[in-house]
């Protein structure tokens, strides 16, 4: 009970966006991508960090009990972006 004294409840919309934004600063590694021949390398280790991240981000946010129901959830999300990126890409080449 003391945590919601200076934060925010983890069960809104706010607390999950909080959550989600700092899961996803792992990606800021990925400038690193622009040196030759670490492109690969880099954007790899930058995408399973900032999925670990994500993982622990909703099951702590949608107060999860099972690290797997969250590892569900991340890798439901990534397939919807995975399939948005893939649609985008085919018309904007």
């Amino acid at each position: 009970m003391a945590r919601d004294c200076f934060l925010l409840p983890r069960r809104t919309p706010t607390g999950a966006l909080r959550t989600i934004g700092f899961a996803s600063t792992p990606g800021m590694v990925r400038i690193l991508g622009v040196v030759p021949g670490l492109t690969a390398l880099v954007f790899l280790i930058a995408n399973l960090w900032m999925l670990v991240a994500f993982v622990i981000a909703v099951r702590q946010a949608l107060d999860y009990t099972s690290t797997w129901r969250a590892l569900g959830v991340c890798v439901i999300g990534w397939l919807a972006y995975g399939a948005i990126f893939v649609v985008l890409h085919r018309f904007l080449g």
